[in-house]
């Protein structure tokens, strides 16, 4: 039964079909025989599912069960474990003996994609202890992140916007800081192309992570047009905002003269972008409710 639910999830049986309502409720009576792989294949395929009380009672038992068979974590894949890490890291009373598995099995980790995939994982399982658990700790390998670094130092030329972006929000997520691999990531989105928003995204993950690209706040800038930001949802006009605030705050504290040579050449631009943004945000419908005030300190900040 096992393998025909991973077949219909295979090719996108919603779980709210009759056939697949049929095979999950058997799949309720057979689930405590599972071996650990066939429980991670399982969850895999239950997670791209629209949630339903069959779905939330089989992952619940699939977590559950999960934590009894630690003594099946050497016959897993590579995939299998990092994935075991991501949906049920926080919950595993074996999290660091599956993170020294993966270590022993370090040679496995070949392309960026699993590098990635690693570091998302462990950013999701970390994230869901609390700040000063003493559990989170055990969610960490020094290794073999260090590791996987590596691997994406190696290959980071491979990666497009959403790696970028997932990685990056791993990094913020994990509070790791590697100024070399930031300035890295961010020159190849500036070599990717030109789209802002993508651009703007990027950047302001590298900000979360207390790092200034210049390079790419300069791109944002040289591709930012009126017509943009007139396209663009609230949140990525808020986010916009913060944007033009650091980008004239570092123009401040860097030049000689001028209001720092008119925002290193960009002052026009970024006062008529401003502006536009100000007068959008001031229609009402525009902009939901308590977030008046923010935007009108980040406006004043700016102008």
């Amino acid at each position: 039964m096992n393998d025909i639910v991973a077949f219909l999830c295979h090719f996108g049986v919603a779980s709210s079909h009759l056939v697949m309502r049929v095979c999950l409720q058997l799949m309720m009576t057979q689930i405590n025989y599972l071996a650990l792989d066939q429980l991670t294949t399982l969850a895999r395929g239950l997670s791209g599912m629209n949630e339903t009380r069959q779905t939330r009672w089989l992952r619940e038992a699939i977590a559950v069960l999960c934590n009894t068979r630690d003594d099946q974590i050497d016959v897993l894949s590579l995939e299998h474990k990092i994935y075991l890490l991501e949906e049920f890291g926080h919950r595993l009373q074996y999290t660091y003996q599956l993170l020294e598995s993966l270590w022993d099995e370090k040679s496995e980790f070949r392309n960026w994609q699993q590098a990635t995939g690693f570091f998302v994982a462990l950013a999701k399982a970390a994230s869901r202890f609390a700040d000063g658990d003493s559990k989170r700790s055990s969610c960490r390998h020094e290794y073999l992140e260090e590791w996987c670094m590596d691997i994406l130092y190696q290959q980071h030329i491979w990666m497009g916007f959403k790696d970028i972006e997932a990685v990056l929000g791993a990094f913020v997520q994990l509070r790791v800081y590697d100024a070399d691999m930031f300035r890295i990531l961010g020159n190849r989105t500036e070599q990717l192309s030109s789209e802002l928003n993508s651009q703007l995204s990027v950047w302001n993950l590298l900000a979360d992570a207390d790092y200034m690209h210049v390079g790419l706040m300069e791109a944002v800038l040289t591709d930012l047009k009126i017509s943009d930001v007139q396209q663009m949802s609230f949140d990525m006009q808020l986010s916009l905002l913060h944007f033009l605030a650091e980008a004239v705050n570092y123009y401040r504290g860097h030049g000689t003269s001028s209001e720092q040579l008119s925002y290193g050449g960009f002052g026009d631009r970024i006062t008529a972008c401003v502006e536009e943004l100000s007068r959008m945000l001031q229609m009402p419908e525009n902009v939901p409710a308590g977030e008046c005030s923010v935007l009108y300190n980040l406006v004043n900040l700016i102008l």
